[in-house]
């Protein structure tokens, strides 16, 4: 959870350009040469409720240095919100460049620092009698997993993106994971996405379907779905296709076992994304895509 709201915070706190933030933030320099107890008192900082501090912080420091602080305290999962949060701020870069070269040398930067985070990440020592640092392990793995996937995929590391995307869906093994249906959803949106720049669109339409089959009831309901897939696949002219996973979507926003009727506000906020769907498809069935965020 307190992965995907920091993801929004820091999308606000991009939107924001030029506006600064009162708060102290440490130089790299300083900060590496702190002691543990300092280390220490960094980290409880930036696991802080408040975030100004912590997108501070990830505004004035460079990557090198979340890299180099989490092999120091590679048990600590701070150091991986802050490399997602940064990957999270170069996709939003990504996004405002024209030249498809230099997307592609983005991305291909962030695959360097995002598998060395990986490695450091999966020989993590984990305790053998703490179920629950283990399940947020796994989280995270699967998280990291995701981003080097994407990276992957942008870059135009095919094999990368597909071995990466298989490895999440061969470790999503349990369904009672907070991001268990997130994950089954992204990996197998990132593998369409992998058979349409193959060339191979009925496998792509394949994937489009699986990436939200059987999840209704996950957190899925809450958080996505990816629609990058259906974006592309509407780019190639498939509406037909599009305006089925639309249904299958809809069957997970407003699927009865999330929502208890007594809980007005959910009830609320499950009918504005329906009525958003419908509003999808009729611009689909115009020859439209979609300009809303969620299919950037």
């Amino acid at each position: 959870m307190r992965m995907i709201i920091s993801v929004v915070f820091l999308l606000f706190f991009l939107s924001l350009k030029t506006q600064t933030f009162g708060s102290e933030s440490i130089p790299i320099d300083t900060t590496i040469n702190l002691s543990d107890d300092e280390f220490a008192e960094l980290e409880k900082k930036l696991e802080s409720e408040d975030p100004t501090f912590r997108f501070t912080f990830l505004r004035d420091n460079d990557i090198s240095f979340f890299i180099k602080a989490q092999k120091k305290r590679p048990e600590s999962f701070i150091w991986i919100d802050m490399i997602n949060m940064h990957f999270a701020s170069e996709r939003y870069n990504a996004r405002q460049l024209e030249n498809e070269d230099e997307k592609r040398l983005l991305f291909e930067n962030a695959l360097k620092y995002l598998s060395e985070s990986l490695e450091t990440f999966e020989n993590v020592s984990l305790p053998n009698d703490n179920d629950s640092i283990n399940k947020v392990h796994k989280i995270y793995l699967l998280t990291l997993k995701e981003k080097i996937a994407f990276a992957a995929l942008s870059a135009g590391n095919l094999d990368l993106a597909k071995q990466s995307a298989q490895d999440m869906l061969a470790n999503n093994t349990d369904s009672e994971l907070f991001n268990y249906g997130i994950t089954e959803n992204q990996a197998k949106t990132l593998l369409g996405c992998v058979a349409l720049r193959e060339k191979d669109i009925p496998r792509a339409k394949e994937y489009l379907l699986k990436s939200v089959e059987d999840l209704e009831g996950s957190d899925l309901s809450f958080f996505g779905p990816s629609f990058i897939l259906a974006k592309e696949l509407l780019e190639y002219g498939e509406k037909d296709i599009i305006l089925i996973f639309l249904d299958n979507v809809a069957n997970i926003w407003a699927n009865p076992e999330t929502t208890k009727p007594s809980d007005t506000r959910k009830m609320a906020a499950n009918q504005r994304k329906i009525d958003m769907l419908e509003k999808w498809k009729e611009e689909i069935r115009s020859g439209q895509i979609p300009d809303d965020p969620m299919w950037q």
